[in-house]
């Protein structure tokens, strides 16, 4: 039914760009609430990326813009980087993670794994902003642009956040909030891309056009308020702050799956 898809659109777009599972999250909404099969769930809940492509697209359209004019000078741009570097490690990465875990598991997401991330967040946050440090980087280097291309791949999975781990790898690894959000968010568009089209075009996940179209409109509003709210944050709150945040949100995602 087509309200399923407006539910499954505003989840998956509200929830792409804070650090919880989207993914995981409307494939437990659309199983539970609405009794969908959860093995398409998942294929609707990764096919809905689509909308929230295209909210990270308008969002950033400066810097899409600038980003594909700079293709051919890709080693002085760092979007176009960021596409022509994360992406490869992403599918190679994601790809034959999306198969196995189709395969293998199938049924339950793996929100667990987020307890792994966020609370590490949690304990350098809090400490960081106890001791007022304040040694962060603003720019994004190779060897950031290559991990986090690796880690990116491993979101496919239902129950990883790809925001949530891609911006905890460049809080580790010392990068400034602001700056971590948006190369997360830019980073994301072309294997956001990937996986909805593949959903959407190999296995089908969509029963007519109209279905389409209203998950994928509701998903694209929902993503550009999702987005701001995170820009927000990070803007509004000092690093440290922001990365306990971020831990918590983490935490939160993974525990919820377990106790209900």
């Amino acid at each position: 039914m087509s309200t399923d898809y407006v539910i499954a659109g505003l989840l998956q777009g509200f929830l792409e760009w804070l650090p919880v599972s989207s993914s995981g999250q409307v494939m437990i909404a659309l199983s539970l609430a609405l009794g969908v099969p959860p093995s398409v769930a998942l294929r609707i809940a990764l096919a809905l990326h689509i909308g929230t492509l295209f909210s990270a697209i308008i969002y950033y359209w400066r810097e899409v813009l600038e980003g594909i004019l700079n293709l051919h000078r890709w080693r002085s741009n760092t979007v176009a980087k960021l596409w022509l570097v994360a992406t490869p490690f992403s599918l190679a990465i994601g790809y034959p993670l999306y198969r196995l875990y189709e395969e293998f598991i199938g049924d339950v997401p793996q929100d667990w794994i987020m307890l792994l991330v966020g609370i590490p967040l949690i304990v350098i946050g809090a400490a960081g902003y106890a001791l007022g440090k304040t040694s962060w980087r603003e720019e994004i280097t190779d060897r950031d642009i290559v991990l986090l291309g690796i880690v990116q791949g491993t979101s496919v999975i239902p129950g990883i956040s790809r925001s949530g781990v891609t911006i905890a790898l460049l809080l580790f690894r010392g990068v400034n909030p602001l700056t971590a959000v948006r190369a997360s968010f830019l980073a994301g568009i072309p294997a956001i891309g990937a996986a909805a089209l593949y959903t959407i075009i190999v296995e089908g996940a969509f029963s007519s056009g109209s279905n389409a179209l209203i998950g994928g409109l509701t998903a694209l509003i929902s993503g550009l308020a999702s987005i701001w709210i995170v820009e927000w944050l990070a803007k509004r709150f000092n690093q440290y702050l922001f990365t306990l945040i971020i831990g918590v949100l983490l935490v939160v995602a993974g525990l919820i799956p377990l106790i209900f």
